[in-house]
């Protein structure tokens, strides 16, 4: 007897005829999907390199709008998934930080991007990112570090032929020879680095080697050529309206002066100085020049004048923590008085200048194990980075496992299936499927989102307790010091015991210490809260910024009263200049503006 493969092939021609369809569309649709998908990436591109561009030609005008420019870079570039401009967008970050002096963050966002641009095999990235890395290190006066990191960028920069990093390696080469006082060597990579940049026509970047090269014969004492290299990059900077180079030009063209025994020049220089730091609003240049007159005031006998000039310079450095401008101004005192004849008071001063310098050490030695608590950190950071993506992965296998099971299942279906009724059932099927697949991601995102909403809440209690605690703290010990001063009124306790127990409070309420701490357990809950408060409102000062974390934590006015030491109409007083800065309309709280950041 005859085989017979079915009673009815119409049926089976139209179920193949269905199955070709429904691929035809499939393919159609995903056709149009990525096509949208890759001009939408095209657009978004384009407005990444728009700012990259931007970034590239006011990253030495203006670092504040670099580096929210940085931050733009950096959002785009995650929303379209492009790992190298990310990462591009990241390194341009870490140098706005360098050029502003936060250095830690430096170091962790350098070695953040160079872990990222060996993994996409990016050597040009790698390449600037070592350049990088060599600068800071010189900073922190780590030679060898800097001297490894410069050597493998240049080694790179050689190797692709890429000019402008070659130029840069070797001007970094240049600086850390002249720190090391190879003057000759210094000079000789600076020339090269200079050909360069003058060869790539870029004007900014020749001032910047022709003032370093004139930093090494200033350390050669040829003042003479220090003064020439110094005036053809003040040309450059005052054409190109670089303020903070030129008030750098105008303070080392000062000190070359001064060294030709032209004493009113190098005066005129410091006084150009000093009226640029205040324009500009520079801090750290302006207790510079502050200084400088007021040693060239000191070497002139002029020792009234020249004490105005060095306290006004002692207390700027103070108040931005400048432990070395300190340590210059208090040693220059120290002589003032020395020579006025009031060695009591040279002796204080000279004795100040040894406790900030014992200061200034033990916060570098502190710098470098908050360094090593850094890279911990951001090793830790990069694990759990990798679990999640991990995880990712995963769960898109599935997914796919999911839909090549379903196409199958359709087929399946359609090739064993009778009648067009039965197709009909089927697609029925599959909008169940969808429907329930949709309401399970809906219940597993409502989850998600309250678990994160709980572990918020658990952190803000955490922050809330920190910081009753260290109200309480302080206010004991507030108690315990009103009762040592009793005891030691009343002569029943020397006067050692009393100074020593007086100086293990004072340590111990150390406001600055305790902000710190909560400080850093508040970012670790609130992730570049800090950060947009001062993108929205830069004038913010750290007392205000302190005061806005207090109130995101939910803390009462009595309770911030109490943390900061002050009484609750001085808290009062102190929100409504908050909210003056912030510009807030009536309508709107102090507490629903944080909410939003």
């Amino acid at each position: 007897m005859p085989l017979r493969f079915h009673k009815k092939p119409v049926i089976w021609i139209s179920s193949i005829a269905i199955l070709i369809v429904i691929l035809l569309s499939v393919a159609f649709l995903w056709f149009t999907s990525h096509h949208h998908q890759n001009e939408k990436y095209k657009t978004e591109k384009a407005k990444l390199n728009k700012i990259f561009d931007s970034i590239n030609s006011i990253y030495w005008k203006d670092i504040n709008k670099s580096l929210l420019l940085s931050n733009q870079a950096i959002d785009f570039s995650k929303k379209i998934g492009d790992s190298n401009a990310f990462a591009h967008a990241l390194f341009y970050k870490s140098v706005c930080y360098f050029y502003l002096g936060r250095e830690d963050s430096t170091l962790l966002l350098y070695n953040q991007v160079h872990k990222i641009s060996e993994r996409l095999h990016n050597d040009t990235l790698t390449a600037k990112i070592k350049n990088g890395i060599a600068n800071y290190y010189w900073r922190k006066d780590n030679y060898y570090q800097a001297m490894i990191y410069f050597t493998d960028a240049l080694n790179i920069s050689e190797r692709l032929d890429d000019k402008k990093i070659t130029g840069m390696v070797l001007n970094g080469l240049g600086i850390i020879n002249k720190s090391l006082e190879n003057y000759d060597i210094a000079i000789t990579h600076l020339e090269k680095s200079k050909k360069i940049f003058s060869e790539l026509n870029q004007p900014h970047t020749v001032a910047i080697a022709n003032l370093n090269i004139a930093n090494c014969y200033m350390g050669k004492k040829d003042y003479a050529r220090a003064y020439l290299y110094l005036q053809n990059a003040l040309k450059t900077f005052l054409r190109l309206k670089d303020s903070v180079q030129i008030n750098g030009t105008f303070i080392n063209l000062g000190n070359a002066c001064k060294n030709l025994k032209n004493t009113s020049e190098a005066l005129k220089y410091y006084n150009l100085a000093l009226d640029y730091s205040k324009r500009i609003k520079n801090q750290e240049m302006l207790s510079t020049s502050l200084l400088n007159i007021g040693i060239i005031y000191l070497d002139a006998n002029k020792i009234e004048l020249s004490n105005d000039f060095l306290k006004k310079s002692l207390d700027i450095s103070a108040n931005i923590g400048s432990k070395s401008g300190e340590m210059n101004a208090l040693l220059s005192l120290s002589d003032n008085e020395q020579k006025k004849g009031d060695v009591a008071l040279s002796y204080d001063y000279y004795k100040r200048y040894i406790q900030v310098k014992d200061s200034f050490i033990n916060g570098d030695t502190r710098k470098k194990i908050a360094e090593l608590q850094w890279k911990y950190d951001f090793q830790k950071k990069e694990y759990e980075t990798a679990l999640i993506q991990k995880k990712y992965e995963l769960k898109k296998r599935q997914y796919l496992s999911l839909i090549l099971l379903f196409i199958l299942s359709i087929i399946t279906l359609l090739v064993i299936g009778r009648n067009i009724n039965k197709t009909v059932k089927l697609k029925g099927l599959e909008n169940k499927y969808l429907q329930n697949k949709i309401e399970a991601d809906e219940k597993i995102n409502t989850l998600e989102k309250l678990r994160y909403q709980a572990e918020i809440e658990a952190k803000n209690k955490e922050l809330t307790t920190s910081s009753l605690q260290l109200v309480n703290k302080n206010e004991i010990l507030s108690d315990i010091s009103a009762m040592i001063d009793n005891f030691f009124k009343a002569k029943s306790m020397d006067e050692i015991s009393y100074s020593s127990l007086k100086k293990v409070i004072k340590e111990n309420q150390n406001l600055d210490k305790d902000w710190k701490q909560f400080k850093e357990l508040f970012e670790k809950v609130h992730v570049d809260f800090f950060s947009k408060l001062k993108t929205n409102c830069p004038d913010l000062t750290e007392s205000e910024l302190r005061l806005c974390a207090y109130i995101k934590i939910n803390l009462r006015a009595k309770e911030i009263a109490r943390i900061l030491n002050l009484s609750a109409d001085s808290v009062k007083v102190f929100r409504h200049r908050l909210r003056k800065k912030l510009n807030l309309p009536p309508e709107t709280s102090i507490e629903d503006f944080v909410r939003t950041i």
